[in-house]
Order: structure tokens, then C-alpha cells, then sequence
């Protein structure tokens, strides 16, 4: 039972929580507005008729005060009337019994209204104290038939006892003089009454402003709930318009613009990523279709020749056929599963440090084996002085840097020695099947340094042209002599080349330059796409540009120590940078 009713009153908490949410914004500052004015005018007015009310008690009382001397001096206990008294005090005379003996003065109010100060009856002496000014209740001796006295009669009045002393006769008492409290209090009501008037007036004249600077200031979170509804009916396109980052509505509209980037491009990525995978399980499908058809074909006119049993020889060259098309099924399946764990992020280790340059010079040297009559250069890249003040970076790269042959430095970074080792093999492989065995190569690794963080160099991989941002990065780096270190590889053929479409597909699955698979060189067409993979995982980017003069070139760029390379000298940059225009 105890439980359930702690249950009904956290539901009734709750749910005067949600009726207070459900007001509007702008109502509920409204409504702080006008209660914070009330509570303010009304402790002014109050504070103020409480100065004004003790500032009047207070002349009051120096008056009964600065006149007590002439009255005690003047003072006749047995005569009504004397003419060097003020006449509107209220004057009573007593003698040390409490007894009245005359009150020698009541004020007549208009319309002959009487009033008189509530006193202790004749003959008692009264709680009041001698000389200090009290207020006391009022005791009505006519009414009157004014009306504008009605008030005025019935006002509090204040009062100071003191002792009276008559010179010559020996006679002493008690006196009791008082003024009316009625000018005091109207004082302080009409204050009061006034602060009303001009209290109302202010908060409506600050509640119409208020109302219109609120609703100027909310505006941004309007629009901010316009586009919010845009964005949840699918228009992720949508932004909230830019104002000052020094305002909270401004930096919200910053933070929600930015976000709003990341969740356009998250779901772009998404998108493009089903769309891969669409294609992908289209392509994979059908690459896995072609050696399986073969295998059962191959199976089934292997057992049509050996049931004849005529040709024994033939029987075995389809085995043969069988176990090709099977290996060859083999590499598919294990090409698959590796794309898959590093997409995934697994099957590789990022731990160990490797020297580039030794996987490098191991690769060539396959290439070598390979093509032993293939000239193979190896060096390094130095930039020229006007690859930092050209505008167009992506084009200085080739036009502003020249290859300098000599040994490769030596430079290390940290990941996964197999798995870089793959990398070029694959792409000594790929000059290996695609071009002439007598095209020459240049390979280059070099240490730079650029101005962008490893994580935005590896989202590099995703954009159009990750070049022309990385060789913007080198350009600041080198304008200001800082950016992380980098490890950049190039490797370029004169071979025949590819198209500008084929050049931007090249590291798409199952991409093949010829369209109709038919496969005059072996391969997968997955082996650029894995060399992408292992380069993204090591927070780095790959490229593919035309080379100058006809031929390809594969760009890499990965994190790595050490120095970067001097900018060339300016007379040698510009005699190199003409012969590589002519």
C-alpha cells in the first residue's frame, strides 16, 4: 500500500513536470518577467511607503516633542480653553491619580466630526510611557455628516505623556498631548496607490518589449525547430543560419551545424557503403559463379572421359583445369575475408615498428626478379621553392618538386610490417602485369611534414581529392614550421596509363580496366582495394595520378618519425623545374 501511493505521488510529480514543460518558452520567460516585476515593484513600494510613513511619525513626534515645553507651561488643569495653546492637538489633563480633570483641547473636523485619542478611562493611569510618542487607536465623539471626514475621524493617533507641574499653585498631573495620524497614513496609501498605477503601467509597457526582444531572440531557436522538423522528414541538407559564436543561441546554431555536417556525411558514407555493398555482393557473386561453373563443368566432362576411359590424357588436363579454377576460387575467398576483417579493424597489428625502407628495397628487388631488364630507380622527392606559393597544389606537386636518386632514407613508423609489405607487393605487381617489361620506375620515399591530424589525413582516403588537401597541409607546415611528421611514397611507371575514369576507380572492388572481365592478366581485382584498406588503418591515403609525360603514379602518404626534407635550393629548384616543363 505504502508503495503504491509513493508510485501516485511521484505520477502526480511527473506529471505537473510534463504540464510544466508543455508551456512554451516564450511564455514561460514572459511569465518570469512579469512576476519578477510585480515582486520588484512591490518591495519598492513597500520599502518606499515605509521610508515615507516613518519619515512623517517621525516629524510628528518632534512636534508633540517641541511643543510639550509651552504646553506644560501653560497650562490650566481647570480651564477648557487657552488661547497659547495650539488649536490641532488634542490636549487632556489628568492629575497623578489618572483622574480627568479638563481636555482643554479636541480638534473639530469638518462637518463637525470629533475624534479623540483611545485613553485609559478616568481615574486609571494607563500603560503608556512618559515621553516616548505612542500610537494609539482613535475613540469617535461625533460623527459629523461629512463624508469626507469619515477617514479622517477614525484616523490612529499619536500620543506623548508627560508630567505637568503648575508654578505658584503646587498642583502637578499627568498630560496627555496628540496629533492625528491621518495625514501620515493618506501620505503613505497615496504613494502606494500610485506605485500601483505606475507599477502596472511599467510592467505592461515591459511586458510588450519584453515580449518582442523574446521573441527577436527565440527567433533562431524557431527556425532551429523548423529545420529540425525538415531534418526528421529527410532533408538532411538543412542548416541553421550562422550568428555570433559569442551568443549561446550562436553557439548552439554552431554546434548543431556542425553536427547536422557529420550526420549528412555519416549518412552519405552510410549510403555509399550499402550501395557498395550491393555492388559488391553483385561482383562477388558473380566472381565465385565463374570458377564454380568451370569446376562443375570440368567435373562433369571429367567423368564423361574417364567412363569412355578413351582419353586418359585429356581426363587429366580437366583435373588440372579443376584445380586451377579451384585455386583460383581459393584466392578470391581469401582476398574477401581480408577486406572483411580490415573493414571490420581486425587482422592487423599496429604495434610494431617498421622500416619502410627495407620493405621498400625488398619489393624492388621481386621486381627485379621479375623483370630483370626493367630500369628501377630509387631516391627521394625534394620540394622546390614554389610549391609553397602555388596556388594550385594538387598541380605543384608535379610541377614544383623533382626526383633525386640515391639510396632511400631510412624511415620508420609503427603498424603492421606484413601487412605494408603487402601493400607493395601489390603494387610492384600491378607495374609487373600492366606495363611493358622495358618501362622504367621511379619509387620515392621521403619524410615530410603536414599541417593535419592523422585522423583527417585518414579521412583523406573518402575525398575526391586527397592530394590537393594533403599538399595544401604541406604547404602551411611549410609556410610555418610545424605539422606532424609523414612518411610519403610514391611510385611511378610510364606504362601506358589509364583513363581519368579509370584512374578514379582504381581502388574500387572488383574493378577491372577491362569492363568485360575478361582477364588477360591473372587477379582478383580486390588487390588495390585491400592496399587501400591496410593504408586507411594506418590513419594514412593513397592515390592514383597521372604521370607527367604519360604513365601512372600511386601517392602514399602514412604517419612516420623523423625530419622532413629541406625545400630546394632556388636556383637548382627553377633550372629542375625547367627541364621538367620541357
Amino acid at each position: 500500500m505504502a508503495k503504491s501511493y509513493e508510485d501516485q505521488e511521484g505520477g502526480r510529480e511527473s506529471s505537473k513536470k510534463a504540464h510544466g514543460n508543455a508551456i512554451p518558452l516564450n511564455l514561460q520567460l514572459i511569465a518570469i518577467l512579469f512576476v519578477l516585476l510585480a515582486v520588484g515593484i512591490s518591495v519598492v513600494a513597500f520599502a518606499t511607503k515605509e521610508l515615507i510613513w516613518n519619515y512623517t511619525v517621525n516629524r510628528i513626534d518632534s512636534q508633540l516633542s517641541s511643543q510639550a515645553q509651552l504646553i506644560v507651561n501653560n497650562v490650566e488643569p481647570f480651564s477648557p480653553k487657552s488661547e497659547a495653546l495650539p488649536t490641532d492637538y488634542f490636549l487632556q489633563i489628568r492629575n497623578n491619580q489618572g483622574q480627568i480633570l479638563s481636555t482643554p483641547l479636541i480638534p473639530v473636523l469638518d462637518g463637525g466630526a470629533e475624534s479623540i485619542p483611545k485613553l485609559a478611562p478616568s481615574g486609571e493611569a494607563g500603560d503608556l510611557e512618559f515621553g516616548v510618542p505612542t500610537t494609539v487607536s482613535s475613540q469617535v465623539l461625533e460623527e459629523g455628516n461629512a463624508n469626507s471626514s469619515y477617514k479622517e475621524v477614525r484616523a490612529d493617533w499619536r500620543v506623548l505623556k508627560l508630567h505637568w507641574y503648575q508654578s505658584g499653585g503646587g498642583q502637578s498631573g499627568i498630560l496627555y498631548i496628540g496629533l492625528s495620524l491621518y495625514n501620515a497614513q493618506e501620505t503613505a496609501w497615496m504613494v502606494i496607490y500610485y506605485f500601483i498605477i505606475v507599477g502596472i503601467i511599467i510592467i505592461l509597457i515591459a511586458l510588450i518589449i519584453g515580449s518582442l526582444i523574446i521573441s527577436k531572440t527565440l527567433r533562431p531557436l524557431k527556425q532551429i525547430e523548423t529545420i529540425a522538423a525538415n531534418i526528421a522528414n529527410g532533408d538532411l541538407s538543412q542548416r541553421v543560419p550562422a550568428l555570433p559564436e559569442s551568443t549561446e543561441i550562436g553557439s548552439l546554431a554552431s554546434s548543431l551545424n556542425i553536427m547536422l555536417s557529420k550526420i549528412e556525411k555519416s549518412f552519405k558514407a552510410q549510403k555509399e557503403t550499402n550501395d557498395q555493398m550491393k555492388q559488391f555482393i553483385s561482383d562477388a557473386s558473380h566472381e565465385l559463379r565463374t570458377p564454380l561453373s568451370a569446376i562443375r563443368a570440368y567435373a562433369e566432362l571429367y567423368k564423361m572421359e574417364r567412363e569412355e576411359g578413351e582419353d586418359l590424357e585429356k581426363a587429366d588436363e580437366i583435373v588440372n583445369r579443376i584445380g586451377a579454377s579451384s585455386a583460383r576460387m581459393t584466392e578470391l575467398v581469401t582476398d574477401l575475408l581480408s577486406l572483411a576483417r580490415l573493414d571490420e579493424g581486425r587482422g592487423i597489428d599496429l604495434t610494431q615498428s617498421v622500416e619502410l625502407d627495407s620493405l621498400i628495397l625488398d619489393s624492388v628487388e621481386d621486381l627485379m626478379v621479375l623483370d630483370p631488364q626493367r630500369k628501377v630507380c630509387m631516391g627521394t622527392l625534394e620540394f622546390l621553392p614554389d610549391f609553397v606559393t602555388s596556388k594550385d597544389a594538387q598541380q605543384a606537386f608535379f610541377s614544383c618538386t623533382r626526383f633525386v636518386a640515391g639510396e632511400l632514407p631510412p624511415i620508420a613508423t609503427y603498424g603492421d610490417g606484413t601487412r605494408l609489405r603487402e601493400v607493395f607487393t601489390n603494387l610492384v605487381g600491378n607495374i609487373h602485369k600492366y606495363t611493358p617489361a622495358d618501362c622504367p620506375v621511379e619509387i620515392s620515399l621521403s619524410s615530410v611534414q603536414a599541417d593535419i591530424s592523422y585522423e583527417a589525413c585518414k579521412e583523406l582516403a573518402s575525398s575526391k581529392e586527397p592530394l590537393q588537401s594533403f599538399c595544401l597541409a604541406m604547404q602551411k607546415s611549410l609556410k610555418g614550421k610545424g605539422g606532424l611528421p609523414y612518411a610519403l611514397i610514391t611510385v611511378s611507371d610510364h606504362g601506358p596509363g589509364m583513363t581519368p575514369d579509370s584512374i578514379g576507380r582504381i581502388f574500387e572492388r572488383f574493378y577491372t580496366f577491362d569492363p568485360s572481365r575478361t582477364r588477360k592478366k591473372s587477379g582478383t581485382g580486390l588487390g588495390m582495394a585491400i592496399v587501400k584498406a591496410i593504408i586507411s588503418s594506418h590513419s594514412g591515403f593513397i592515390c592514383a595520378e597521372p604521370t607527367p609525360g604519360g604513365g601512372l603514379t600511386i601517392i602514399t602518404a602514412i604517419p612516420a618519425t623523423g625530419s622532413p626534407l629541406p625545400i630546394a635550393a632556388s636556383k637548382g629548384g627553377a633550372e629542375e623545374k625547367g627541364k621538367r616543363q620541357n
